[in-house]
């Protein structure tokens, strides 16, 4: 059974700076008759004592994920990681990953810096590995592949976020004839072969994959996206038996 909602009484509270935000924010609550305050109505200059101690998260809805925007640096002190622009759940998943090779005997250590911070590094070759995600816009293996495995090379536009200097002549020759097969079995095939090949070489180490979930009403349908998006043109009816 579902489980009640817990009530928070603030008179529980002992911070005096939570005293203080939690009555910042129910003031703005009311004077948006009991709604929600906007991001608009905070005015950072008025509790600038308490950003240090504060969190803004941003929600992306296509996919839905949470991004944090800012992170006071009280956080960043008590948590020991800096996480401003990350996404929920990918430092956990950096350090969890250090932490496996640590224990064989490798040296690692996660790192989490901002995102243009991170970008420069990578782009500069500073990391020996680093956690990416990827959605497949055309829905098979030729467009991570060309991004992430192909050998670097801008004439060809091949190899455009291979950061990790993996090159493989065997794997190019077959993601080259894949994209320029038409037939969808050959394509499929060549594609394979050339996957197979990333994955032997330990070129790429997938750790998992997301999965995403719509919810609709019993007479709605969505065929899912392998790009996770949400597009209102594509929800269709259908019958409901009562």
């Amino acid at each position: 059974m579902p489980q009640p909602a817990v009530t928070l009484d603030p008179s529980e509270l002992n911070s005096p700076r939570i005293h203080r935000l939690y009555a910042y924010w129910q003031h703005h609550r009311g004077k948006r008759g009991g709604q929600l305050p906007r991001r608009a109505d905070i005015a950072p200059d008025q509790i600038r004592d308490l950003l240090p101690n504060i969190m803004i998260v941003d929600v992306e809805r296509d996919p839905m994920r949470f991004r944090y925007r800012l992170v006071g640096t009280r956080v960043v002190e008590y948590n020991g990681v800096e996480f401003t622009g990350r996404y929920l759940g990918d430092a956990k998943v950096a350090e969890a990953v250090a932490a496996m090779w640590s224990q064989v005997g490798l040296k690692a250590q996660a790192e989490t810096p901002e995102p243009a911070v991170f970008f420069k590094n990578r782009d500069e070759y500073r990391y020996s590995a680093y956690l990416a995600g990827w959605a497949g816009e055309t829905g098979e293996l030729s467009n991570p592949l060309r991004a992430l495995a192909a050998t670097p090379s801008r004439e060809r536009g091949m190899g455009g976020t291979n950061r990790g200097r993996y090159s493989n002549p065997a794997l190019d020759a077959r993601l080259e004839e894949a994209m320029r097969t038409v037939d969808d079995k050959k394509r499929e095939a060549l594609l394979q072969q050339a996957s197979k090949l990333l994955i032997a070489d330990y070129g790429l180490l997938p750790l998992y994959f997301e999965t995403a979930i719509w919810a609709m009403r019993r007479d709605l349908t969505y065929a899912a996206r392998a790009d996770q998006m949400t597009l209102a043109q594509f929800v269709t009816t259908r019958p409901v038996s009562r």
